[in-house]
């Protein structure tokens, strides 16, 4: 079994967790058995996991495999199915239901949009929360938090689909810095962190699983001990979804995160590094010299049918409309999206910028729209939410804006190349320019050259022959990001294993 391993697949999926759907997506498609691994509580993963069109078997949370809720379908809690405490009267709020014995609030039900219970709030006689209990979007009670001194957290207890209590943490100082597993196999079994517990749980998969178990690790930081310190044998891949270093303009010199030093510091457990462009393997291997293999695999691939698809002529997709598609983060350098396309606005007025993405940080959110208020671009720049419909918004763009600061990849570009609209882009460490083939599907400008990109994109955008030759070119580039190119990518790793079995 492949495991590809994240924190949690949230409603708002970064990158990474695109990348590893598409990632099942293929080894499916060529009969390899995988599946997504979180680590991390959550109560809607599974609904989450509907929005993205997968089902319960294609993923694996550490939580849910001591709960034995992988697979749960079962009767969901409605508010009916509460006893409430006698003699008390029930207050409606929106989706909250309290209920009081004259003005003294006993209990408090949190419905889910559906009526069925999300969490349930018992008060003592002081109107102090003593105990939360909270119900998996699946309908059956899945955590329980009791509340000590000042309303601290001091125990988490985690119930299975029978109601049976598998798990308990402790607090203190409102740090969770002990975990027991309740009569799991007939032992209990004692941690003192959470990575321990990963430990244990990545241990237990390897030494169950009736196959060869290898663990592609996406994101590092947050169980590279936890891997480490496996007992199990399993195969470990490293996959560097972004820079190593603080500066990725100058990788030979600048500080390098933790992850590198990580692996360098435990070579014999990793199998091998992954990432999306050999010049980052490159700079590694010139800088470091690891032991371990490199592999140089793309992020993600398009699907057959993008592929295949007809392409959408620039005449047909919306006239002057440009757009980024980036979460809200300083990596992405948004302000100088927003200021290339004022240079542009100012040229074409009809021109309009779409920049869709969740909000990794708040302030930055509020700054991009102060400074669009600033330019007067209220009615041309849109901040859009996080959608998974990408291909609508890539099929009515004509011009793609990018200007990250630094990059893994950018899976973004890909995917715009991919639906016909070529790309405008700082030269950046990494993966512009291993994707853009400048002035053929798109153009490569230095850093910071604001005036420069916008001059390009206004000169294309008044040719929009020029414009629809270019669009061509990018259709023409998706044989090198279909999913037959990923795959030879990753056979090597594939076929490494059938050769140590």
């Amino acid at each position: 079994m492949y495991y590809f391993i994240t924190s949690m697949l949230d409603f708002h999926l970064s990158g990474i967790e695109h990348a590893q759907i598409k990632r099942l997506n293929l080894f499916h498609e060529h009969h390899v058995d995988a599946q997504i691994l979180t680590i991390d509580y959550s109560t809607i993963q599974h609904q989450n996991m509907n929005t993205y069109k997968l089902n319960s078997l294609d993923l694996i949370n550490l939580f849910d495999y001591f709960q034995k809720a992988t697979n749960y379908h079962g009767h969901r809690t409605k508010l009916g199915d509460i006893s409430a405490p006698r003699g008390t009267q029930m207050r409606q709020e929106g989706n909250l239901f309290k209920f009081f014995r004259q003005d003294h609030l006993l209990m408090r039900v949190e419905v889910w949009h559906d009526r069925y219970v999300h969490q349930i709030t018992f008060y003592d006689i002081f109107n102090n929360p003593t105990q939360i209990d909270i119900y998996d979007q699946r309908g059956f009670l899945s955590q329980r938090q009791l509340l000590g001194f000042d309303n601290r957290l001091a125990q988490r207890l985690y119930y299975d689909i029978d109601g049976k209590l598998v798990l308990k943490t402790n607090f203190t100082n409102s740090n969770e810095n002990f975990f027991q597993l309740v009569n799991y196999k007939g032992k209990d079994y004692f941690f003192t962190s959470k990575q321990n517990l990963n430990t244990f749980f990545f241990d237990e998969l390897a030494k169950n699983d009736s196959q060869q178990t290898t663990f592609i690790v996406d994101r590092n930081f947050i169980v590279e001990s936890a891997i480490f310190n496996m007992k199990a044998q399993a195969r470990c891949y490293f996959y560097t979804h972004n820079t190593v270093v603080e500066d990725a303009n100058d990788p030979q010199n600048s500080k390098p995160f933790t992850t590198i030093n990580a692996y360098l510091a435990h070579q014999s457990r990793v199998n091998g590094l992954i990432s999306p462009t050999q010049h980052q393997l490159d700079d590694i291997k010139q800088r470091w010299h690891p032991k371990f293999k490199q592999y140089q695999i793309p992020v993600g691939s398009i699907s057959k049918k993008q592929l295949n698809a007809t392409p959408v002529k620039t005449s047909e997709r919306i006239p002057y409309k440009l757009i980024n598609v980036a979460r809200i983060h300083e990596q992405k350098r948004l302000e100088d999206t927003i200021n290339v396309f004022k240079l542009i606005h100012d040229k074409i007025p009809k021109a309009t910028l779409d920049i869709h993405g969740y909000v990794n940080d708040v302030p930055l959110s509020k700054k991009l729209i102060s400074l669009v208020n600033q330019l007067n671009l209220n009615s041309a720049i849109t901040f859009r939410n996080y959608s998974s419909d990408i291909d609508q918004i890539y099929d009515t763009a004509q011009l793609f804006l990018f200007t990250s600061r630094y990059e893994g990849y950018g899976l973004a570009i890909m995917e715009a190349l991919s639906h016909g609209v070529p790309v405008m882009s700082y030269d950046i460490n990494y993966g512009p320019n291993e994707i853009i083939q400048s002035n053929y599907d798109g153009f490569l400008f230095k850093q910071k050259d604001i005036s420069g990109m916008a001059n390009q994109a206004i000169k294309l955008l008044q040719d929009q022959s020029q414009l629809q030759i270019m669009s061509t070119h990018a259709y023409a580039s998706r044989p090198q990001f279909s999913n037959d190119a990923a795959w030879q990518a990753w056979l090597p790793i594939i076929n490494e294993r059938k050769e140590e079995n």
